[in-house]
């Protein structure tokens, strides 16, 4: 999947003096319920080529508890370059602490595998993207591809479309929050995240365990981090 990421890469750098058209379908539900914060918008190139699309499903950031799906970042750019843009909204952690935001990414992964061929979408080439919280949580569904749950015993994939898979096959995540271990006492952004989990003392590192190494192997990754420490998971 090198060639897949380097096209990504691509195609977020380079800029064109005149953008194709494009077309969005919005606010889908991506989940069952009737949680409003579970929706998502496809923005595809227009008019639709032929052979299925590669995605990139873009991630906000906001600390987990704040952000929106829309605007989002470089259609005219993605789309041009052949990709679909996806956006999605996930649940915050000051009603639904971890792991409610991951689940919801490796749900709505699972919705674009499951309804590819309504959209026109490739299910063999679906990238993550996100910036902050949002790189955290893209990185976080990169690493988990094929763990069935936490070492708490918490599921990852949960109520929709189970019987696909949430794997992605790249991965980038800019000004990720890489490691919440050293994170202040006080520092409530985090604990409300991790659902009252105190980010000291080693608290933050009994919620996942580290992937094996095999798990990697399938996905193409560039995280923007200052060491290489992921948080919850530890070191990689």
């Amino acid at each position: 999947m090198t060639r897949f990421w380097i096209a990504f890469m691509v195609s977020l750098t380079c800029a064109g003096s005149a953008w194709a058209a494009f077309t969005s379908i919005t606010n889908l539900r991506y989940q069952t319920g009737t949680e409003p914060r579970q929706v998502l918008d496809i923005h595809r190139p227009s008019p639709l080529p032929a052979t299925p699309m590669p995605v990139i499903l873009w991630i906000h950031g906001g600390g987990w508890l704040t952000g929106a799906k829309d605007p989002a970042p470089q259609i005219n750019e993605i789309t041009n370059a052949g990709y679909v843009l996806v956006a999605m909204n996930y649940r915050y952690s000051s009603t639904a602490p971890f792991p409610a935001q991951i689940q919801d990414v490796k749900a709505a992964i699972r919705f674009l595998r499951a309804n590819a061929t309504t959209y026109n979408l490739d299910p063999s080439r679906i990238g993550v993207w996100g910036q902050s919280a949002g790189a955290h949580l893209a990185a976080l569904a990169a690493v988990t591809s094929g763990m069935s749950q936490t070492t708490l015993g918490q599921p990852f994939d949960v109520g929709a479309n189970l019987s696909v898979s949430s794997a992605v096959q790249a991965c980038v995540a800019f000004a990720t929050p890489s490691y919440v271990g050293d994170a202040p006492v006080g520092d409530t952004t985090v604990s409300t995240y991790l659902g009252g989990l105190l980010p000291f003392a080693g608290q933050a590192q009994i919620v996942l365990p580290l992937p094996p190494t095999a798990s990697l192997a399938g996905a193409t990754l560039y995280f923007q981090i200052a060491d290489l420490e992921f948080d919850l998971l530890g070191n990689i």
